[in-house]
């Protein structure tokens, strides 16, 4: 289908695209001279979860950054143009790489990291368990903000809860439209499912009392692990089964999951801060940060928010602390 024809089919309603990832991207300069008419004001591009099996599903030119997971990799795009009721709109609604409003697909590229490890669906992902057996340690916190934190730099990100409570989906249920998008993965202890086709990064919340069937399923799908642990002796106590059991898993010796600290709520040039230190350096564990006592959490997680969905200036302090963190996950 040409550019023309797409931008008439636009101007008749809501168009639906799907991509697959097939041949190298062609340069930024040929991008950038793609002609205007394939970017009407009508275009509006949704996700669903049919095609995002078969490929990826994008938002509106302005949101292709936050949703970017093949093109973020390297990949021509074949696009596939339907209307939002699935009628096609030809026979052949294929689109030359030259007739896509896709530049926007190069800053997710530059900005998303390289994949990890192969998931169990095929494609590659990072997943990060947030875990602690004790409650109210703040592990919901640290799970919606790193989730954030993903979706903000232009990489495809779904958050899971092992919850019962669902506090994490419920945040989510709260967070407003065109904010990078965070997608939700349906992690059953009982029957665990796939993660959703073409993820780059899974962060999954776990309850309190985190033992058994919710264990094992959390370490089967686990990269990374974070502990958050607030430096008070009760918790420190309370925890120290648990990160001994980490401390001892195969895969945490082998190197195959890394394990690291948070500490919450806590000034980092406090005693109880030294306290939690010297802790798990017999554990042979890393601190990765602090992040300090604050009224931001409890408001932006009330409007289904994190640190990168608000002016830095307001959380310049929060940012800081975080850096040392999101670097770790990374790696």
């Amino acid at each position: 289908m040409s550019g023309g024809r797409l931008a008439q089919a636009a101007r008749r309603g809501p168009l639906r695209l799907s991509f697959a990832a097939v041949a190298p991207l062609p340069s930024l300069a040929a991008i950038n001279r793609l002609p205007s008419s394939v970017r009407p004001p009508s275009l509006d591009v949704t996700r669903s979860s049919a095609a995002a099996r078969h490929g990826l599903c994008l938002g509106t030119p302005r949101r292709l950054a936050s949703a970017g997971t093949f093109a973020a990799r390297g990949g021509d795009l074949s696009p596939c143009v339907r209307p939002l009721s699935d009628e096609p709109v030809s026979a052949q609604p294929h689109l030359p790489i030259s007739s896509l409003p896709v530049s926007a697909f190069f800053a997710a590229r530059r900005r998303c990291q390289a994949p990890r490890r192969a998931a169990s669906s095929g494609e590659f992902m990072t997943v990060i368990v947030v875990a602690n057996p004790k409650g109210g340690v703040g592990k919901s916190t640290l799970s919606t903000n790193l989730a954030g934190y993903f979706a903000a730099q232009g990489a495809w990100v779904a958050l899971a809860d092992l919850d019962r409570q669902q506090s994490a989906h419920a945040w989510l249920d709260l967070r407003p439209a065109g904010l990078p998008a965070i997608e939700t993965w349906a992690l059953d202890p009982d029957s665990p499912s796939k993660p959703p086709r073409g993820l780059e990064y899974a962060i999954v919340d776990t309850p309190a009392g985190l033992h058994g069937n919710r264990m094992n399923v959390a370490l089967e799908f686990a990269d990374k692990v974070i502990v958050p642990l607030q430096p008070s002796m009760f918790d420190i106590l309370a925890t120290q089964q648990f990160l001994e059991r980490l401390a001892s898993e195969k895969a945490v010796k082998k190197g195959a999951i890394k394990v690291g600290i948070v500490g919450m709520r806590v000034d980092a040039r406090t005693r109880s801060a030294d306290q939690l230190h010297r802790f798990v350096e017999g554990l042979d564990l890393p601190v990765l940060g602090y992040l300090r006592d604050t009224q931001n959490y409890v408001q932006l997680a009330a409007h289904g928010l994190t640190l990168w969905d608000v002016a830095k200036s307001r959380v310049d302090k929060d940012l800081e602390q975080w850096g040392p963190i999101v670097e770790w996950a990374q790696q």
